[in-house]
This record gives C-alpha cells, structure tokens and sequence, in this order.
C-alpha cells in the first residue's frame, strides 16, 4: 500500500513539473554579427531559481568574418524586459559558463547539454519578459564583443 500511493505521489508529482516546463528557441536577429547563436532550451521554475537546460545549442562564426581565430571566452542567460523608453534590458544573468573555444570563419560548433540558472527572487512576473543569450568574445585586437540571440516573450 505505501509502495501505491508513493508510486502515486511520483506520477502526480512528475505531471505538475512537466506541466511548468516552457520549451523556448533562441535565434540571433542579426545574422551579420561575428558569432551566431541558435539554441532549444526547456525552462522551468524551482522555487527561486529559473533552470534552463540547453538541449541544442549551436555558435556559428559569420563566414565573412575577417579577423580569425575568433575566441568564445562565456556565454551567459538572462532575463529580458521593455524599458519604459522602448528599449530592452536585462533584469538578471545566469553565472557565466566559459568554453574558451577558438572558432574560424564560417565554423559552426555543437555547444554540449549546459545547464544555467537564474535566481527570480522578487520578480513579480514573467509574463511580460523573455531570455537572451548573450555570447562574449574576444576580438583580433583584444577587445571584448557581445553577440545576442533572444528567445519570444512571455515566459511562464
């Protein structure tokens, strides 16, 4: 009998957190930046934290990109919203997960099943916000770029 309601418990438990994951894909709306990312991901809520577990994750180095060997030195996610003036920001980031893959023009690399979570404590809503990967590299002459891709609005 505590075998059966426990079996129970799993299964109506698994249901309600199944129920809670958003699928969300990301893709890069300038496709003339140095690195473009597209990504799947399934997003869910843990008490205060937002889990999002990257099932296909793909950076590709703009084939006319003139200075090579470009360096992927983090990428991070974070929570997007409109600022009153139209422009949009980022409330909170994940912790930055640094590959440090070297990539050539026109390469395109499978980035592994990662894991980042985003702490949402004291954030009223969602509904109105959305996620944005954001992938730093290091440029021929040292300096640091910033390439974003962005998933739709409205998280759950």
């Amino acid at each position: 009998m505590i075998r059966l309601l426990a079996t129970l418990f799993f299964l109506l438990s698994s249901q309600i957190c199944f129920s809670q994951q958003q699928e969300i894909t990301f893709t890069a709306s300038d496709q003339k930046w140095a690195v473009n990312s597209t990504a799947l991901a399934k997003v869910h809520k843990t008490g205060p934290f937002l889990n999002i577990l990257f099932e296909k994750f793909t950076m590709r180095v703009n084939p006319d990109y003139k200075y090579a060997p470009l360096k992927v030195l983090s990428y991070k996610v974070g929570i997007a919203y409109k600022k009153p003036d139209g422009q949009w920001d980022i409330l909170r980031w994940s912790e930055p997960i640094k590959p440090g893959t070297l990539m050539s023009p026109g390469q395109t690399r499978l980035i592994e099943n990662q894991k980042a979570v985003i702490p949402i404590d004291g954030i009223q809503s969602l509904t109105d916000k959305w996620l944005v990967i954001c992938v730093e590299t290091e440029l021929s002459n040292r300096s640091v770029g910033t390439n974003y891709s962005h998933g739709a609005p409205g998280l759950n």
